[in-house]
C-alpha cells in the first residue's frame, strides 16, 4: 500500500497487513493474537461511536477516549494492555518501511499510558458545567445549539454517537413515529430516543432546563437553510457528526477555561456519579444509562463510595482532636 491509501483505509481493514507484518517480524503467536485483538476492539469501538476510523483521521483524544471507555467498563490494567498494543501498531504505521504516517503524526506520542489500577476518574463539577454554558451565552444559532447539546449531555449522559445520531421532524412529535423524530418535549415526561448497539430502542428522560434549551434551539433551527435535514443538530453544511460535537465541546471547554480534559464521556460519568451520590438505586442508574450489566454501575460506585469515605473522614475531624 502507498502512504496515501494506507492512511485513508479504515483501521480495522488493516488487520491482514498487520498480521503479515507481525509474522515477518517473528512475533510469537500469542503476541500477534493480542495485537490483533486490540485492533478488533478499537475498530469496533470507533464504529459504535461513529467516529472517523482511518489512521489519517484518528487523533490522540480519540485513542484516549477509547482507553478511558475500556478502563470504565473493564479495568485500568486492560486499558494499559490495549495501550501497549496500539503503541506497537502505530510503531508499524510510522516505520521507515511502511510510512503510512510520519513519525511526528503518531497520535500515541500524546496519549498517556493508563495506570494498571486506575485512579478515580473526575466528573465535571457544577461550576465547570456552568462555565461551559456561560460560554454559550447568546441568541445566535451556534450559541443556542451548543447550549442545548451541553444541557442534553448533562441531563442524559448519552454517548456522543447517540447525541450526533438524533433526528428531528416537527411534523412527527409522537412516540409512535417511524424513527423520524427522536425528541419528545411535550409529554408528561419529556424524552429523547436513542438506538443502542443491536438496534435496541432506549428512551431517556430529560430535565426541564434541557427542554427549555432544546426549545430555544428548535426555534432558531426552523429558520436554518438546512432545516429540512433529518439530523437534529445542524452546522453550516447540514447535519453534524460526532467529530463536530467533539470539537465543539473542546472549544467550549477552552472558552470556559477548564484545564482538565473535556470530552463527551465525562458527562456520562458525571450523571452516573450524581445519581449514585443522591442514593438512586443502581438498577435505576443502569436503566437510565442503557446498561444491561450492573457491573458497569459498580465501576462508578467505587469512585463515589471512596469520595464519600474521604468526606466522612474530613467531617469527623479526628486529626484536629488533639
Amino acid at each position: 500500500m502507498t502512504r496515501a491509501t494506507t492512511a485513508e483505509t479504515p483501521i480495522g481493514d488493516l488487520s491482514r497487513s498487520w498480521k503479515r507484518y507481525l509474522r515477518a517480524e517473528g512475533k510469537a503467536d500469542t503476541t500477534a493474537r493480542n495485537y490483533l485483538l486490540t485492533l478488533k476492539h478499537f475498530a469496533a469501538w470507533l464504529e459504535r461511536e461513529a467516529l472517523p476510523a482511518t489512521p489519517a483521521e484518528i487523533d490522540a483524544d480519540t485513542i484516549t477516549d477509547f482507553l478511558l471507555d475500556v478502563a470504565d467498563q473493564t479495568s485500568g490494567s486492560n486499558a494499559a494492555f490495549h495501550y501497549r498494543n496500539l503503541r506497537a501498531m502505530y510503531h508499524w504505521l510510522t516505520s521507515r518501511r511502511e510510512q503510512a504516517l510520519k513519525r511526528s503524526e503518531n497520535p500515541m506520542l500524546d496519549v498517556a499510558e493508563p495506570k494498571a489500577v486506575a485512579p478515580p476518574r473526575p466528573s465535571f463539577t457544577d461550576d465547570e458545567v456552568a462555565a461551559m454554558l456561560k460560554a454559550c451565552k447568546g441568541n445566535g444559532f451556534f450559541a443556542r445549539r451548543d447550549e442545548a447539546i451541553i444541557r442534553l449531555f448533562y441531563s442524559t449522559g448519552m454517548r456522543i454517537s447517540g447525541m450526533a445520531g438524533l433526528t428531528y421532524r416537527p411534523d412527527t412529535p409522537q412516540l409512535d413515529n417511524p424513527a423520524a423524530n427522536d425528541v419528545f418535549l411535550d409529554g408528561r415526561q419529556p424524552l429523547v430516543r436513542l438506538r443502542l448497539k443491536g438496534g435496541e430502542v432506549h428512551l431517556v428522560p430529560i430535565g426541564p432546563k434541557a427542554v427549555l434549551a432544546l426549545d430555544r434551539y428548535l426555534r432558531v433551527r426552523s429558520a436554518h437553510r438546512h432545516a429540512d435535514r433529518p439530523e437534529l443538530w445542524l452546522g453550516p453544511q447540514g447535519g453534524i457528526g460526532p467529530q463536530a460535537v467533539h470539537y465543539m465541546l473542546k472549544r467550549r471547554g477552552a472558552q470556559a477555561k477548564i484545564t482538565s480534559r473535556v470530552h463527551a464521556h465525562r458527562f456520562r460519568r458525571t450523571l452516573t456519579t450524581r445519581l449514585l451520590d443522591e442514593g438512586v438505586d443502581r438498577a435505576h442508574v443502569a436503566k437510565i444509562l442503557g446498561w444491561n450489566d450492573l457491573r458497569n454501575v459498580a465501576l462508578y460506585a467505587s469512585d463515589t463510595e471512596q469520595q464519600r469515605a474521604w468526606d466522612a473522614v474530613a467531617q469527623a475531624g479526628i486529626d484536629s482532636r488533639v
